[in-house]
């Protein structure tokens, strides 16, 4: 005799329609760092190595608020549109690329130009689960060239149980030390998700500190 296999509400298809505003405030989790040796979570010692670069308060904030206004459009479960600084913005017209019971994730529809310097640090380039799906002309490294690249951007959104859409935010630092020097990169509030695969990539002489933050989509 078989159990019953009938969906939870959370994995029950939904589908998407309509307009979606996004809105104050933000959900701020506290930075945290990491070396291979591990996660650091102490507020002072990371602030200690913040300062050491002069980020203390460039990268990460505590603030709930996000200036920028932005307008998601469903319009038949398949396709959508992206207008960032709404009303004034431009709209990105995007489809549809996955839908589960706790994430969307969109394309767009229209490829974007990019580049990419040579010996990528792949700790910056797959911080991002979901960065530009692309492909990249070969230059050779030696050249000190940058590769001219092309591709689509992917726009994650995170879904909560109730149905509550957000777009999930990622701040980041990124340090590496070598014979004669440094070399750090950072990113401010990218919409994206953070790929916890890269600490298995760290080094012996890399640190990342990393945030992340959630803003909410209200339905209009």
């Amino acid at each position: 005799m078989l159990a019953g296999c009938g969906k939870s509400e959370s994995e029950k298809e939904y589908v998407l329609k309509g307009d979606y505003q996004t809105q104050n405030p933000l959900t701020v989790t506290a930075p945290i760092l990491y070396t291979r040796q591990g996660p650091v979570t102490n507020p002072q010692v990371i602030q200690q190595f913040l300062a050491r670069l002069n980020n203390t308060g460039f990268v990460f904030g505590t603030s709930q608020t996000l200036s920028s206004n932005s307008l998601l459009s469903f319009r038949d479960d398949k396709t959508a549109s992206i207008v960032f600084q709404a009303p004034q913005g431009t709209a990105i017209e995007a489809r549809l690329e996955e839908k589960t019971s706790d994430r969307i994730v969109l394309v767009g529809r229209d490829s974007i130009a990019y580049s990419q310097a040579p010996n990528p640090v792949l700790v910056v380039q797959n911080i991002n689960q979901y960065k530009v799906a692309g492909r990249c002309r070969p230059v050779p490294p030696a050249s000190g060239f940058i590769s001219p690249c092309k591709g689509a951007v992917r726009y994650p959104i995170n879904r909560t149980a109730d149905g509550q859409l957000r777009i999930p935010l990622l701040s980041f630092l990124h340090k590496v030390t070598y014979p004669g020097g440094m070399a750090s990169n950072s990113g401010i509030n990218v919409w994206g998700v953070f790929n916890s695969a890269v600490l298995g990539q760290l080094g012996a002489t890399d640190t990342l500190v990393v945030q992340t933050k959630e803003l909410p989509l209200l339905k209009q």
